[in-house]
C-alpha cells in the first residue's frame, strides 16, 4: 500500500501503543526481539531522496524516538503497535513555534503478531511510502537468510548477487521486496559480498558486505537512492536486521 502526498495534517483520536521491543545490545536482536503478544511490529526506513529529516507518527502519536535523517532506519529491533489501521503521518520535526509540515499520511492495515518494514520513498518533490511484511519464519534453522527491498527512485528493477555470481534474486520492481534467500552462515574471514544489478545486466549499482557468524538471522539489503545522482543522492546501500 502506498502512502499520499500530503499538505494537510492528519489529526487522529484513537488510542494506540508505541512502545520500543527490546532495549539491550544491538548486537543482540535475537534475544532483544521478545514479540508484544497481540501487537503489530514497525521498523521505519527514510529513504526520501532529497528529503528532510522526519518524524514518523501513528494515529498522532510519535513513534520514532528522534527525528530520522536520510538513510535511517529506526528502531533496532521493532515498534510494537496496536493492531488495525491507524493513520501513519510523515511529518518534519516541529522546531520551537514553527509545526511541522506533513509530507505523507494514509491509513494502513497492521495485523496483530505480524511484522512490517515502513518505508517512506520517492524523492522530496514526489514522496511516497510503502509497507512491506517481514516474514520472520525459519524454514531451515541452520541457514541465514537474506532479501533484497528495491526503493531506487529511478525505475530500475534489481537483480541481487554476491559478487559477479548469478543472481540470488531476479528482477526486484522499485517499492517491492523479494523472497528470502537461505544462505550458509559465513566464515570470518569471508564476508558476503552482495551487490545489485539492474536486471539482466552485469552493470554493478554498488553493494555492501555482511558477515554474520550467527545462525538464523534474517536480513534485508536495502538499495535506495537514484541511479545516475551524485552523493548523497547516489544509489547506498544498508543491511537491516529482521531477525
Amino acid at each position: 500500500m502506498l502512502f499520499k502526498k500530503s499538505i494537510t495534517y492528519f489529526l487522529g483520536s484513537a488510542a494506540l501503543l508505541a512502545t520500543v521491543l527490546g532495549c539491550g545490545d544491538e548486537n543482540d536482536i535475537l534475544r532483544n526481539q521478545v514479540p508484544a503478544a497481540g501487537t503489530a511490529r514497525v521498523k521505519i526506513l527514510h529513504t526520501v531522496v532529497g528529503g528532510p529529516a522526519v518524524d514518523v507518527f501513528a494515529n498522532d502519536a510519535k513513534i520514532t524516538g528522534v527525528s530520522l535523517a536520510y538513510g535511517a532506519a529506526f528502531p533496532t529491533e521493532y515498534v510494537a503497535l496496536t493492531p488495525g489501521t491507524p493513520n501513519f503521518r510523515v511529518a518534519t520535526p516541529t522546531s520551537g513555534s514553527v509545526t511541522g509540515a506533513t509530507i505523507l499520511t494514509a491509513p494502513l492495515a497492521l495485523e496483530a503478531d505480524k511484522y512490517y518494514t515502513l518505508a517512506a520513498t520517492g524523492t522530496a518533490a514526489a514522496p511516497a511510502g510503502v509497507l512491506i511484511p517481514d516474514d520472520l519464519s525459519l524454514p531451515a534453522p541452520g541457514k541465514n537468510y537474506v532479501r533484497v527491498l528495491n526503493l531506487l527512485t529511478t525505475g530500475q528493477s534489481i537483480d541481487l548477487a554476491i559478487g559477479t555470481s548469478a543472481p540470488l534474486v531476479s528482477n526486484v520492481a522499485p517499492r517491492t521486496a523479494s523472497a528470502y534467500v537461505a544462505l550458509d552462515p559465513n566464515a570470518a574471514t569471508a564476508a558476503y559480498a552482495f551487490q545489485a544489478r539492474p536486471t539482466s545486466t552485469t552493470t554493478s549499482l554498488g553493494g555492501i558486505t555482511y558477515n554474520s557468524l550467527v545462525v538464523g538471522r534474517k536480513v534485508t539489503v536495502v538499495v535506495r537512492g537514484a541511479v545516475g545522482s551524485a552523493a548523497p543522492n547516489a544509489p547506498a546501500f544498508a543491511i537491516v536486521t529482521n531477525k
